[in-house]
């Protein structure tokens, strides 16, 4: 087993990008999400992946899928807004068990095999056993009084994905015994200062600092789901769904 920090860092839709740094895995994501259903649809596809193949140092990979349209397991699927209940909705992600696109327990594969589309084991390491703990970035998800999307349901769907809904993260199982991640609670961090863009340097540091003022567990098998202010803005021009991906082993 490896043990890893994963910090999930939504910010503002852009590609993903893989950096190392400090010994901790996050991603950020950009600002423009208007309701719940794109929240979860991208935090979903994000921890899969992370999970099965988190960028690492030396540009090793862990698995991958070879042939489709992209090369990470939720990549390749284009199943979205797949309910699971309680108005949560989420991604789904390929399993070479089914033959196909999987959202356990929705949606569970043609059984088919589809443009040769298969994961293979690459030797890279993995986050198999991972505890997901919400850090909220700015002190506005504070008030009480803001409008939807708000801090609470975020935080409600999260925590529904990661414990009474966590069957959906099952068929990883087949990749090198990846477990569903456990929930760990949630936290506001207000020490770094909100700009109204950011970069990746920015990124590393609401990382670091939440870290270093005690603000989160520093544990070896965190996974921090870290979520800005509903405005932040990514200085690359980037929109859409997808997300910045840093790592570091």
């Amino acid at each position: 087993m490896v043990s890893s920090v994963l910090i999930l860092i939504l910010i503002a839709a852009a590609p993903a990008y893989a950096q190392n740094r400090d010994n901790i895995r996050y991603f950020s994501i950009t600002d423009g999400f208007t309701n719940y259903h794109e929240y979860t649809n991208v935090i979903s596809h994000e921890i899969v992946e992370t999970l099965a193949d988190p960028p690492q140092p030396d540009g090793a990979k862990g698995f991958a899928v070879v042939g489709g349209h992209g090369d990470q397991i939720s990549d390749v699927c284009e199943q979205e807004n797949i309910l699971l209940g309680d108005d949560l909705y989420v991604h789904s992600y390929w399993s070479n068990v089914r033959a196909g696109c999987v959202a356990p327990p929705s949606l569970m594969g043609s059984g088919t095999p589809t443009d040769n589309i298969k994961v293979e084991d690459h030797g890279g390491q993995i986050m198999q056993n991972a505890v997901a703990y919400i850090v909220f970035w700015g002190s506005s998800w504070n008030t009480t009084t803001m409008s939807e999307p708000t801090k609470k349901g975020i935080e409600d769907r999260i925590k529904l994905l990661l414990t009474k809904y966590s069957t959906y993260f099952s068929e990883l199982q087949q990749y090198r015994n990846i477990k569903p991640p456990k929930y760990g609670g949630s936290y506001v961090n207000t020490i770094t200062p909100v700009t109204k863009t950011y970069d990746e340097n920015l990124v590393g540091k609401v990382v670091q600092d939440a870290i270093a003022a005690k603000i989160v567990p520093n544990l070896p098998n965190a996974l921090y789901l870290i979520i800005p202010e509903i405005g932040v803005k990514n200085r690359d021009g980037f929109d859409g769904f997808s997300g910045y991906f840093y790592n570091t082993s």
